[in-house]
């Protein structure tokens, strides 16, 4: 089953780096040849005051506040 990364990308978590989230998130996953997980822009989960916020689909992991050195835990729980 396919796994994807929600990555928000509203403006609030922009400002806390959420763009940059992404991008690292994605080069991690290629590199490590996860070729069954997605990762993807969400426009808001409504947390905004939480945020980065990164959720992980179908398992519906929620992730807030998440810093790049965050990702490999998160990495780990796919």
């Amino acid at each position: 089953m396919k796994q994807i990364c929600l990555v928000c990308q509203n403006v609030d978590c922009k400002n806390r780096g959420s763009e940059q989230l992404m991008k690292e998130l994605e080069k991690q996953v290629a590199e490590r040849g996860l070729c069954d997980v997605e990762v993807r822009s969400y426009i808001c989960f409504g947390a905004c005051q939480d945020g980065p916020n990164i959720v992980l689909y179908p398992e519906k992991s929620w992730y807030a506040g998440v810093k790049i050195e965050d990702l490999n835990d998160i990495l780990s729980h796919l």
